[in-house]
């Protein structure tokens, strides 16, 4: 009974503290292998990292085997062995956040992400490059000369009201959520420039660097309640392979500074109040028919033709004449 009670785990609890030197795990648990001080030499010529055990993860209960854990070579973490003095069986319960340095042991910098520590003179990576990127002076209304920008980082960032989850590619979430002043913000970043916000007042900023592939399977229902200012600095190309109907309640305007072609392999059906077609000094052209049952003899004249309440004008080089 004695024996058992001894190798009972946990009996005989033993902590440590060491660092990360190893991580690529050969059976994929997410195991990592420490150098625990005062357990194992600091000579890595008489204990290479190779032989160092390999420490098994806590995880959290909410994250049940998700992923390999988040620690990188050099992380300081903290456990205890399952197999108390005899050191062979590390488990993992936490990291503490400290300091990096150099090769040289100089420029220390906390491990926490810049974007945590809102420091300054240190800059995060993503702020940067959104500073560095951002658009301006965009055409809102052509006719009008009015221009937009994206909109800047809101300064609302400050320690320690702020969290990060980070990647080693520079993937970072930033929750900035300031119980002081009651903002809050939520930022998904890439290393590429593309990101994604929510700010306190619930607006969104969406801003892509590169492609964009979006793919509705079923309807797809937008609704604007304000205006919509759509700015467009290359080719727009349409398909549609059903109808397309357009309500508009109030005028429709259109400025082309180019050619106007419209091609109808059936009919073209317009219905007015009134209709009037003013050329200047164009050309209708036409490799079909224009029906002229219609056209009276004395409904042509000075140059207008008209049908009822259907008059074109035409100034330039097309002559029509009635039967």
């Amino acid at each position: 009974m004695t024996d058992f009670v001894k190798d009972f785990m946990g009996y005989n609890f033993i902590w440590f503290i060491g660092e990360v030197e190893d991580r690529d795990d050969p059976l994929k648990l997410g195991r990592v292998k420490i150098r625990c001080f005062g357990w194992h030499s600091t000579d890595k010529d008489k204990q290479p990292t190779i032989d160092l055990p390999w420490a098994s993860t806590v995880q959290p209960v909410t994250a049940p085997a998700a992923s390999a854990s988040g620690l990188t070579v050099g992380t300081w973490v903290f456990g205890f062995f399952m197999d108390g003095e005899s050191g062979q069986r590390p488990m993992v319960t936490g990291q503490i956040p400290g300091y990096r340095f150099d090769e040289n042991g100089l420029n220390g910098e906390s491990e926490l992400p810049r974007a945590a520590r809102v420091e300054e003179g240190y800059p995060s990576a993503q702020s940067e490059l959104r500073k560095q990127k951002r658009t301006k002076d965009i055409t809102k209304d052509k006719s009008s000369d009015q221009l937009w920008s994206e909109p800047e980082e809101p300064q609302d960032a400050l320690y320690p009201f702020v969290q990060t989850t980070a990647s080693e590619s520079g993937m970072l979430t930033q929750l900035v959520n300031r119980t002081d002043t009651g903002e809050s913000r939520r930022t998904d970043y890439h290393p590429s420039g593309t990101y994604h916000e929510v700010t306190t007042e619930g607006d969104s900023i969406t801003k892509i660097t590169g492609d964009k592939y979006s793919i509705v399977a079923n309807d797809n229902h937008v609704y604007v309640k304000g205006n919509v200012f759509l700015t467009i600095d290359a080719d727009c190309t349409t398909n549609i392979t059903g109808n397309w109907k357009i309500n508009v309640d109030g005028d429709k305007e259109e400025n082309i500074g180019g050619n106007h072609r419209i091609f109808v392999e059936k009919q073209i059906i317009q219905t007015a109040a009134s209709h009037a077609v003013d050329l200047g000094n164009g050309t209708i052209k036409t490799q079909g028919k224009i029906d002229v049952d219609e056209v009276q003899a004395n409904k042509v004249k000075d140059g207008d033709v008209e049908l009822g309440t259907h008059k074109h004008t035409e100034t330039g080089g097309t002559t029509l004449k009635p039967l």
